[in-house]
Parts: structure tokens; sequence; C-alpha cells
């Protein structure tokens, strides 16, 4: 008996099965319940109070984005957090579950889409991908490019073509 309750997956199972046998025992399913309620809404607090960090911590830059994605950006997170705290309230099942995980796919989603194409810092130039540096080498006159490393009066020869 001694090796097997030096293995720690018994040994674990047993402390599991001891605690359940208490609870049945002493018929506390009640306050077990009332717990895992307790449970579900400090999880939900605690989800919301992370996402309140990350937004105060990147306000200057969501400020900084035209209307158009700060409506959809903030949009898809009130219609998540909407959809979480519907998960907290109500159980799902079936198709309930379909929706809410749908949903909260489509919000992340449009949440990633918005962040990638603001925080994207190249564009597409003939084939090239360009940094937003290189403008202003188009700006520079043809007799200034010997001032230009090899690299960047290249770049700006094949921009030119």
């Amino acid at each position: 008996m001694r090796s097997l309750w030096e293995n720690r997956t018994v040994r674990g199972l047993g402390i599991i099965a001891l605690i359940a046998l208490v609870i049945v025992v002493l018929q506390l399913e009640a306050t077990l319940a009332a717990l895992f309620l307790l449970m579900r809404i400090a999880f939900f607090l605690a989800i919301a109070y992370f996402v309140f960090l990350v937004w105060r911590e990147r306000r200057a830059d969501i400020g900084a984005w035209s209307t158009r994605a700060q409506v959809v950006f903030y949009g898809a997170a009130g219609v998540a957090l909407l959809d979480l705290a519907q998960f907290f309230v109500v159980s799902l099942a079936g198709l309930n579950a379909l929706a809410f995980f749908l949903v909260l796919a489509g919000c992340g989603y449009a949440m990633w889409k918005v962040w990638r194409d603001r925080h994207t810092y190249s564009w597409q130039h003939g084939g090239n991908h360009v940094s937003p540096v290189d403008p202003l080498l188009l700006r520079c006159a043809p007799t200034t490019a010997s001032c230009l490393s090899a690299g960047q009066a290249g770049l700006r020869r094949r921009m030119l073509a």
C-alpha cells in the first residue's frame, strides 16, 4: 500500500475522493453550489479587471485610431463582455453553447483585425514591402541619392522604376 500511496496520481485521486466523501456525508452540496457561484462571479470580475488594465495601458494608442476603428474595437469588446456575462448567468448547452462560442470568436476576430490593421507598419508598393520611413526617400532629389546608403538607394531606384 505504501508504494501505491507514493504514486502522485493515486494520491491526488484519493484526496479528491476523500473531499467528495466529506461533502456527501455532511450534505454540503448547497454550500458547494454557493461557493461555485461565488467563484464564477470572482472569475468574471478578474477577467473584467484584466481587460480594464489592458485598456488603461493602451487607451492613448486606441484614442489615436480612426472613429470607425474605435467603434468596431469597443463594440466588439462590449459584445464579448455581454456574451461572457450571459455565460456566467445562464448555463450553456446545445445551440446556446454554439452561439456563445461563435459570438465570442467573432468578437475576438473583429478586435484582432482592427488591432492588426492599426499596428501594421508596412504597405504594398509594386510587390515590395516598404517601411513608413521610405516615403521620405521618394521626396529626395535624384542628385542626393549619393548620400543614401547602397540599400536605400537601390530601394529608391526600384520604387521609382
